[in-house]
Parts: C-alpha cells; sequence; structure tokens
C-alpha cells in the first residue's frame, strides 16, 4: 500500500508544505501543512483530502490561520460531480472535476490522475479553485495536456484559461509533483 511524504518548497513566495499522502482502504488520505507568505501577509494551512480509489475528493478540509486569525473551511463531494462548501450547496460548482488549491501543489496530482491522458492527448476541466489566504471558492477553468510518451507519463502542460497561466509540470511515479517552474519545487 502506497504511503509516502513530500516536502516542496514555494518558487518565488517564501514557503513550505509538507504532506503525507497514505492508501486506506477504498482510496486515499493525505494531510499537509504548509505555510507561505500571501498576498495579505503570512498564511499557515493544515488541510486533510479524503480521496476515493479513483483519486477523487470525497471531503476536503482546511484550517487555515494568518494574523491571529483562524479560520475553517469544509468541501465535500456530493454524488458524482455536485459540490458543498461549508455545508451549503453549491449549484455553480456542478461539473467541477475536482479542487484546485492557489497554495499547494498535490492538487496537480488529483486531476493528473483522473484525466489519465494519453501521450500528446490534452483534456479542459472545470475544477473547485480555493483562493488561499481569501478561502474563496471560486469555478476555475483549466487545461491539462500530457507530453510524454513515458509510463508512468512525468510531463504535463497546466494551462489555466481564465488566467492565461501556462508551466510545464514534471511528476514522479506517483503523479506528484517534482518541478512546477515559477510556483514549486520537491525538496523531499
Amino acid at each position: 500500500m502506497l504511503s509516502l511524504t513530500r516536502i516542496w518548497r514555494r518558487i518565488g513566495l517564501d514557503g513550505l508544505e509538507h504532506i503525507t499522502l497514505q492508501e486506506v482502504p477504498g482510496g486515499y488520505v493525505a494531510d499537509s501543512v504548509l505555510s507561505v507568505e500571501a498576498d495579505l501577509g503570512g498564511v499557515t494551512c493544515e488541510y486533510h483530502f479524503d480521496l476515493d480509489a479513483r483519486w477523487r475528493t470525497k471531503t476536503f478540509t482546511l484550517k487555515q490561520h494568518q494574523s491571529g486569525e483562524d479560520r475553517t473551511l469544509r468541501i465535500e463531494r456530493v454524488h458524482e460531480s455536485e459540490w458543498k462548501v461549508d455545508g451549503a450547496d453549491r449549484p455553480d460548482l456542478s461539473g467541477c472535476l475536482d479542487l484546485d488549491l492557489t497554495v499547494s501543489p498535490f492538487t496537480n496530482t488529483l486531476a493528473i490522475r483522473q484525466l489519465a491522458l494519453a501521450p500528446n492527448e490534452a483534456k479542459e476541466l472545470n475544477a473547485v479553485y480555493v483562493k488561499i489566504p481569501q478561502l474563496e471558492v471560486v469555478l476555475a477553468r483549466q487545461r491539462y495536456q500530457r507530453l510524454d510518451a513515458n509510463e508512468p507519463p512525468r510531463r504535463f502542460l497546466y494551462s489555466g484559461l481564465d488566467t492565461g497561466f501556462i508551466q510545464e509540470i514534471t511528476v514522479d511515479e506517483h503523479a506528484l509533483v517534482e518541478g512546477y517552474p515559477r510556483f514549486a519545487e520537491r525538496v523531499a
């Protein structure tokens, strides 16, 4: 069963993330602590993902500490692609593939695993996008393209279709980010 730890260093901002990923019956759990300089000053987050066997978020919880203020967020998948945020239905997020956190490279793994792209194939998706430190939850249009024929794949092109952000991502054999220029790199 899969059990591993990764540490990422932020690029362009001071920050680190430490994540533990564990395979459990019926899926995976991921627990992370990250601390990063954000637009409004330093922020520390602890988050937890419960994932099914297809790497899809069942539940996500986040605790955020910034400037003496503690805030929480809970997101859950309802059925195949409906979402609740802090217990409230969010029909504007209907059809989203999964979550994406502004401050973590881990959520790229969820999209990469679920899309299961063939070499040179590209797919567009909608993501439940969580902005940190605002804890604003919005829909974000994204695109992933597999750039290599390796098995397992190691190189992808990520595009934020609403932002114009485009960057190549390299991943390890578990689809966890190794390098994400201008964003994060694995240090352990």
